[in-house]
């Protein structure tokens, strides 16, 4: 709905058992507070339930973060934990 909507959006998909994960995790948890990055909504999608949403955004694997302004694509993650980068692609959304 919210990117029907044209909102900013960010998708995690997320394994608990995946490290990486859990740092990138940390990450967003501390970019809530950035009053920069107010607008954007984040998705957590459950890796290894989330089949439908995998085969649709084409997504392979575990610590993807896709962001998108409404239905565009305006960047996409693999594996990344660096703080800074993870906050720069979420601007790409706004």
């Amino acid at each position: 709905q919210a990117r029907a909507a044209g909102k900013p959006v960010v998708i995690h998909f997320h394994a608990d058992w995946c490290p990486t994960c859990k740092a990138q995790a940390q990450a967003f948890k501390r970019l809530q507070e950035d009053p920069e990055l107010k607008g954007i909504t984040l998705f957590v999608a459950r890796y290894d339930d989330e089949r439908d949403l995998k085969k649709a955004m084409n997504v392979r694997t575990q610590s993807v973060i896709v962001v998108m302004n409404g239905s565009k694509e305006t960047a996409r993650l693999g594996g990344e934990t660096q703080l800074d980068k993870i906050k720069a692609a979420l601007l790409t959304a706004l």
